[in-house]
């Protein structure tokens, strides 16, 4: 009795394995309705940029004279080297008569950072005390705060002062931004000027208009 109902068993599953014709098929399990696919990620395109990965060069990107200077002074930089000395013309502003003293910053850069910084009287006119000059190296770069001392910088820092602090000073109507370069197409200065106001009344990199006396490759002279 027990070998009659394996027989039959065996001759059922026979019959549901077989197709019409009676050839033997395998048994597939049902396939999932679900995707289980991984979704695939779109390649980055390495062509944008990341505005704020780019410096200097996304700064003021639709001023055409800006952009120049500065593509050039990265150029100069690139070929003259890494170590040079600027100096800086900061003072009351203006054709002033009065009582005063305008000052002189130098700076000296070495591989992007300041290396140096002097700070004297560049003009005296009549009895006006002048600050005392002073120098920073090392360490103590930076620890001197007085009003017309340029802060310290390098070249590419005044570029990007020059962009945000004059040529997209806010609000623009009320101001009129300006841009020189010198015979080479560097920076020569930058500032804001406030509309119908009078002598005085410049805005710029810093708080102040920006007027470079000077820019020299290698390291300054002597004090």
């Amino acid at each position: 009795m027990h070998a009659l109902r394996l027989s039959l068993i065996a001759a059922l599953l026979l019959t549901a394995c077989t197709g019409k014709d009676g050839v033997l098929t395998e048994i597939l399990q049902p396939e999932s309705t679900s995707d289980t696919t991984e979704p695939t990620t779109e390649p980055t395109d390495t062509d944008e940029t990341d505005p704020q990965t780019t410096g200097e060069a996304a700064q003021c990107a639709d001023n055409q004279p800006f952009q120049d200077s500065l593509a050039i002074w990265q150029a100069t930089l690139a070929e003259s080297g890494p170590d040079y000395f600027y100096t800086v013309i900061r003072g009351p502003g203006g054709f002033n008569d009065s009582p005063h003293c305008d000052y002189r910053t130098l700076t000296a850069v070495s591989a992007g950072v300041v290396i140096e910084r002097r700070y004297e009287v560049s003009l005296k006119v009549g009895d006006e005390p002048c600050d005392e000059p002073w120098t920073e190296t090392g360490a103590a770069i930076g620890t001197h705060t007085d009003l017309y001392a340029l802060p310290p910088a390098t070249m590419d820092g005044l570029y990007t002062a020059c962009c945000e602090d004059a040529l997209q000073i806010q609000p623009a109507d009320e101001y009129t931004p300006n841009l020189e370069v010198d015979d080479a197409g560097l920076m020569k200065s930058c500032y804001a000027y406030m509309n119908g106001c009078g002598e005085g009344c410049d805005e710029g990199p810093y708080g102040r208009g920006l007027f470079l006396e000077s820019l020299e490759f290698g390291a300054p002279p002597a004090p």
